[in-house]
């Protein structure tokens, strides 16, 4: 049986993946410095630049994602990819 962070991590990856179909809006898998992994919806606002929501249910800490798989300005989020 998995710990409970592990099935945390799953309930919370199926649930984006329901938002995800009924929205359109990609995965995306965040990793910060200590390789802890968050997964959140990419938004791509009207001039095509792509943000995320660090913690997507309580939409705290916009970042936005650069095409190198890394984030612009300084984050605790190293990298980020697509699901």
């Amino acid at each position: 049986m998995p710990s409970d962070g592990v099935m945390s991590q799953i309930i919370m990856l199926l649930i984006l993946r329901i938002i995800s179909f009924f929205t359109g809006r990609r995965i995306v898998l965040l990793q910060d410095f200590q390789g802890e992994i968050n997964y959140t919806l990419e938004k791509i606002d009207s001039s095509f630049t792509k943000t995320a929501y660090i913690y997507f249910f309580t939409k705290t800490g916009e970042i936005i994602l650069n095409n190198n798989g890394t984030v612009k300005g300084r984050s605790y989020i190293e990298r980020w990819e697509y699901v």
